[in-house]
């Protein structure tokens, strides 16, 4: 999610998964753009199965599927769940060492005392976080945090027609082109 790298924010839902992951995980991931692979996918609440490219197991499970004969929510699940078990794997989720302070500093109610809580960190993490959070819009950033905030209380059909009033309004936004343009001509 490098939404707010370009001007942007998390949208096609993201103010109501992104608000409704456990702790601050959902901030976390919209500000920075952190990109999550794999297993961390499903272990941060994003997906409900994961399923790997791995010995065929993913290829089975979708012939697997079109041969079910009386597909049902249960017998799908059943299903994708037995493949996910299949797929799951001993290693370690790429957040976890960094979930207490994900949760404290993401929980922080302004940017500002986002950036405060980094800055006065000497980790490693916090610098690289920080880092990051420099990279991207200011507007977005601002932006983002109160979409997930208001998302936490919508509905999804609520959150795709705010995530439609938001990106009609922001393609203005002196920020998106100027971040878009930069990014665009950078690669």
């Amino acid at each position: 999610m490098p939404e707010t790298a370009i001007g942007l924010f998390p949208d096609v839902g993201g103010s109501h998964f992104l608000s409704r992951l456990e702790g601050s995980i959902g901030l976390y991931l919209a500000l920075t753009g952190c990109r999550l692979k794999g297993e961390d996918v499903h272990r941060a609440g994003i997906a409900s199965h994961y399923i790997t490219h791995e010995n065929g197991l993913y290829e089975r499970m979708q012939a697997d599927l079109l041969t079910l004969s009386n597909p049902t929510r249960d017998s799908i699940n059943e299903l994708l769940d037995s493949f996910h078990k299949q797929s799951c794997t001993k290693s370690p989720y790429s957040l976890a060492p960094h979930l207490p302070k994900i949760n404290e500093v993401f929980s922080l109610p302004t940017l500002e005392q986002i950036y405060a809580a980094l800055e006065s960190d000497d980790s490693e993490w916090s610098s690289k976080t920080l880092n990051t959070l420099k990279k991207m819009s200011p507007t977005s950033m601002k932006i983002t945090m109160e979409q997930l905030k208001r998302g936490k209380t919508m509905n999804l059909a609520e959150c795709l027609k705010m995530e439609l009033r938001m990106c009609r309004t922001i393609m203005l936004n002196k920020d998106f082109n100027e971040d878009n343009n930069g990014t665009t001509k950078a690669r």
